[in-house]
């Protein structure tokens, strides 16, 4: 059976990972995750007992509490998705960001282009040195 606790950290894990930004801009995160887990939990107690399929005539216990525990197990997964996500407009897409390698390159690219740089120019490929150095056996 989930837990406040438990309901709260996964909805941290899951904003911080899906919504980074919106995360860090909360006032008071640790209040609105455990109102969030507050929530779930409320929720998932009300969810529950409405998917419990009826009892069969015959049924052992052992059946009953395997129908009660999946009832739960699927309560608890219905919860998290609806509750413990940000919601699709307030998740961000970690592609929009460009990464270290991609800006660096941009910027190389820049430079070169730029009417300023005296460097060699990087556009026409493979740099080879003039001379080959004689102590580099060739093969």
């Amino acid at each position: 059976m989930p837990t406040r606790i438990q309901f709260t950290a996964q909805a941290k894990a899951a904003w911080t990972s899906l919504s980074p930004t919106a995360t860090a801009a909360l006032p008071d995160p640790d209040t609105f995750f455990d109102e969030l887990g507050q929530s779930a939990e409320d929720a998932w107690a009300d969810l529950w007992p409405t998917l419990v399929s009826p009892d069969t005539p015959g049924e052992d216990t052992m059946h009953k509490i395997g129908r009660i525990k999946a009832a739960q197990a699927a309560a608890a997964e219905i919860i998290a998705a609806d509750y413990l996500q940000p919601s699709p407009d307030h998740i961000e897409d970690p592609d929009d960001e460009p990464d270290q390698l991609a800006q660096a390159l941009h910027e190389g690219r820049e430079a070169v282009r730029d009417d300023d740089y005296d460097g060699p120019d990087l556009s026409v490929g493979v740099l080879m040195p003039d001379a080959v150095d004689p102590r580099i056996e060739l093969l």
